[in-house]
């Protein structure tokens, strides 16, 4: 016979999970309900939408990060506990995502995301200099134009 557990507020459980809950709540700022994504979010997701047929899930694939994890920085938050929390991307991470969208670093530098648009400058530049053939490079090239003037 099964009986269904009680967590009493003197249990180990309880207390690790009350102290994880307060953790959360300091790492992180809750914002009001009416978020407004950040301008370097604005421009990614202006620049996908602009790609015929490249998805979230798609440009995150391309990217190397999650699905919501693009999302929520594209949104500009995360819900946590039915409350939304802001969610900027760290800078290599916005780098990752202009660049599959084919952002220029002066675009993000012009949204205030100065230290995206030299990790972007890195990318760019490992992608050019990389161990690539002169053909690879040019097919490459080519995909990032096609992409990013769609």
């Amino acid at each position: 016979m099964r009986t269904s557990a009680h967590v009493s507020s003197e249990s180990p459980k309880f207390r690790r999970e009350s102290f994880l809950c307060a953790l959360v709540r300091v790492s992180v700022r809750c914002v009001d309900d009416q978020v407004t994504p950040p301008p370097e979010a604005v421009l990614i997701s202006d620049l996908r939408n602009r790609a015929p047929g490249m998805s979230r899930r798609q440009a995150a694939d391309a990217a190397g990060i999650s699905h919501t994890h693009w999302r929520n920085i594209e949104n500009g938050y995360r819900m946590f506990q039915g409350r939304p929390y802001a969610e900027n991307g760290t800078a290599q991470m916005v780098a990752r995502m202009a660049f599959v969208v084919g952002a220029e670093p002066g675009d993000l530098a012009e949204r205030g995301r100065a230290d995206a648009a030299a990790e972007l400058e890195v990318l760019l530049a490992d992608v050019e200099a990389g161990p690539w053939t002169e053909r690879q490079r040019k097919r490459l090239r080519r995909s990032i134009n096609r992409d990013s003037n769609a």
